[in-house]
């Protein structure tokens, strides 16, 4: 497959193409339609593909880097072992879509929608995810280590073993009726909302802490608290 170099054609039509193991180097692919498409082995650098119909597409074990995908359909897409790295995908829609075992760095994806996407065992790392909405989300084993989670909504989302050390997480919400922390540091989740099934917020301080340490028996270190398996039916009477 020939390199696609320096393309500034503002639309293409590439609905059921096959563009596997290409390489898309320093183009324009605004606004285009590539539904559907076979993208595996994909390489994408220095490009744009912002406000881009990528509804459908295998972008199995993919390479994204440096380049701008903002506003773009990426629904039911195959990402799996995909790469993304100092990319711009704000505001872009995941939804349903495969992306066990992506590794997402240093990458802005603020506001992006991926509900019911499949993220285990992904690793999102130093990566702006502001804003962000994982509900039916399945996030188990997934690294979100040192990134920007503030107001995410992960409503009914699956976290088990999820990490978020080192991640600024202020007013991002978690429901309870199906949360789903194992390992996780209760300081990690200060200025977090839980919600109980009447929508009542419990803020997560020292006071819960000291409450669940003494409900269950919590190790501490260094005055860091460690859940292991939250009941979260303790949480729901909680003040």
């Amino acid at each position: 497959m020939q390199n696609l170099e320096t393309l500034q054609r503002k639309i293409w039509i590439l609905e059921n193409s096959n563009l596997s193991g290409a390489k898309i180097l320093k183009s324009n692919f605004s606004a285009s339609n590539f539904y559907s498409s076979h993208l595996e082995n994909i390489t994408i650098n220095n490009s744009s593909l912002n406000d881009t119909n990528l509804n459908g597409c295998n972008l199995k074990n993919a390479t994204i880097n440096n380049s701008s995908i903002q506003k773009s359909e990426l629904n039911r897409v195959v990402l799996c072992y995909a790469n993304i790295l100092h990319s711009n995908l704000y505001n872009s829609k995941f939804n349903h879509a495969k992306m066990s075992e992506i590794v997402i760095d240093q990458t802005i994806m603020g506001a992006a929608v991926l509900i019911g996407a499949n993220l285990k065992g992904a690793i999102m790392t130093n990566t702006s995810l502001n804003t962000a909405n994982f509900e039916n989300a399945n996030l188990e084993n997934t690294n979100l280590n040192n990134s920007v989670i503030n107001f995410v909504k992960f409503s009914n989302a699956n976290l088990t073993n999820a990490s978020i050390k080192d991640s600024d997480t202020f007013k991002t919400t978690l429901f309870l009726k199906s949360l789903k922390l194992i390992e996780v540091n209760l300081i990690q989740l200060k200025d977090m909302y839980i919600l109980n099934n009447n929508n009542t917020r419990l803020i997560i301080n020292r006071k819960i802490e000291k409450r669940l340490k003494q409900e269950k028996q919590l190790s501490s270190n260094n005055d860091t608290f460690k859940l292991t398996e939250l009941d979260i039916h303790i949480l729901e009477n909680s003040q």
